[in-house]
């Protein structure tokens, strides 16, 4: 197989939600070996693939993978949102330890390209980063000012990802400004808040818990943004 041929075989196994144990066991020790020769697209399907599948060995795997992909992103010069996305997708999912360069690599190539994502990628790749703890507050203040000016992307977002996106920015807020109240906060509950409240009816008690937690952090007391109380109340 080609790298990018091997990639599809994958994604097309974990798409079918079947994990066939040799098939990833093997392309497991043959990507280990020949990560350098994976494009950027090919490494961000294949690491989808282990991390959709819960291939358990593979965090070494993924690392690799990501430091990889953190060069091909450099060097090509533009990044792809579903190729950022997925990437960050699949190292939160698999919960790998990445390298802080690394990290810092593909957060700065998902602001290069951040215009160009969808609600759903938007909110799934700054999900990932809050749980890797990747503390780029260029990537959640940009995010943040897009959501702010972009009723296009307001309007297509779920309830899971309303829920994902909110959660994302108060952990982030709670890991990069735990003295202090993010300073987008407000202005992002404001602007969320008709998103917020039409939502609401649809969301799962996983959703809902996690909506509520990430407006209480991020307004930080009861009382001190208008939006945040409409939230709650509602």
């Amino acid at each position: 197989f080609k790298p990018f041929e091997l990639a599809n075989v994958l994604w097309g196994f974990a798409k079918l939600q079947l994990e066939d144990e040799p098939l990833f066991r093997t392309a497991h020790d043959h990507i280990l070996e020949h990560a350098s020769q994976f494009s950027v697209r090919s490494l961000s399907m294949a690491a989808w693939a282990f991390a959709t599948v819960r291939f358990r060995p593979c965090r070494g795997l993924l690392c690799k993978m990501a430091d990889v992909f953190a060069v091909g992103l450099q060097e090509d010069g533009a990044a792809n949102p579903v190729t950022v996305t997925n990437m960050s997708w699949a190292l939160a999912t698999a919960r790998v330890n990445v390298r802080k360069e690394t990290l810092l690599a593909v957060a700065d190539a998902a602001v290069s390209a951040l215009k160009g994502f969808n609600a759903h990628e938007l909110s799934i790749t700054l999900w990932a980063f809050a749980r890797l703890n990747g503390g780029h507050d260029g990537l959640f203040s940009r995010a943040a000012l897009l959501l702010c000016t972009s009723m296009h992307l307001r309007m297509d977002i779920h309830s899971q990802g309303i829920a994902n996106l909110l959660w994302a920015f108060a952990r982030h807020a709670q890991a990069c400004h735990p003295n202090c109240c993010w300073h987008a906060s407000s202005k992002l509950l404001t602007e969320l808040l008709p998103t917020c409240l039409r939502l609401l009816p649809e969301l799962r008690p996983l959703e809902l818990a996690s909506m509520v937690w990430a407006v209480a952090t991020l307004a930080i007391s009861w009382g001190q943004d208008p939006a945040a109380d409409q939230i709650l109340e509602a």
